[in-house]
C-alpha cells in the first residue's frame, strides 16, 4: 500500500469489508489482498479525481490532449504513466533549453522539505517519494574482483542544487555501454 493517502485507502477497504471476521486485526497487506477488486476500483477512482482536477483547474495550464498508460506492479497494484500536452508549453528541440527549463521549474520541484519546519510533509515525502533500494532494483555486479549490489536505477544519486535538462534522445535510448 503506497501513496500519500495509503492509510485512507486501507481504512476505506477495512470499512467496506466490515463483515469479514477479524477484519480489524488484519495488517494492511493482508486486508488489501482480501479484496483486490475494491482496491483497484479505489485507486482508479482516486486517479479519475486527479485527472478531472488536472483537466478542469488547469494547474499546469490548459491541457489540450493527454495519454495515459496503466501498469500493474508485481503485487497487482495499478500505477499510472501520463503525458499531458499543455497549450503554449515550450517544445523540447523547438524552443530553447532555457524556455523548457523555465516552464518545468514553474510547476515541478524536487526539494526535500525541512525536517524541522515541515515535519509532516518531510515524513510523507521521505516515505512515499524517495527511492529505497530493495531486491527489485538491486543487481549483483563484479567490481574490482568483488561482488557488490548496485541499484539498476542508479541510486543513490548525487544531489544537485541546479536544474538539469538532459538530452531527450539519450534518456530514451539510454547510455551506450563501452
Amino acid at each position: 500500500s503506497s501513496g500519500i493517502n495509503a492509510e485512507y485507502g486501507v481504512e476505506y477497504v477495512r470499512e467496506m469489508n466490515a463483515d469479514l471476521p477479524g477484519v480489524e486485526n488484519l495488517s494492511s497487506t493482508e486486508l488489501l489482498a482480501k479484496d483486490p477488486v475494491l482496491v483497484s476500483h479505489f485507486i482508479h477512482k482516486r486517479f479519475e479525481a486527479l485527472l478531472d482536477f488536472m483537466l478542469t483547474a488547469d494547474p499546469i495550464g490548459k491541457i489540450t490532449n493527454y495519454f495515459i498508460r496503466i501498469e500493474y506492479q508485481g503485487r497487482g497494484v495499478a500505477h499510472f504513466h501520463c503525458i499531458f500536452w499543455v497549450d503554449g508549453a515550450p517544445v523540447i528541440g523547438k524552443n530553447s533549453d532555457k524556455e523548457v527549463a523555465s516552464f518545468i521549474q514553474k510547476y515541478v520541484s524536487c526539494k526535500l522539505p525541512d525536517k524541522n519546519q515541515e515535519a509532516e510533509l518531510y515524513d510523507l515525502v521521505d516515505k512515499y517519494q524517495r527511492h529505497k533500494c530493495r531486491d527489485y532494483c538491486l543487481r549483483l555486479i563484479k567490481s574490482g574482483g568483488k561482488w557488490k549490489k548496485v541499484c539498476r536505477f542508479g541510486f543513490p544519486r548525487s544531489e544537485s542544487k541546479l536544474f538539469q535538462l538532459h538530452d531527450v534522445l539519450s534518456c530514451v535510448i539510454g547510455k551506450k555501454k563501452k
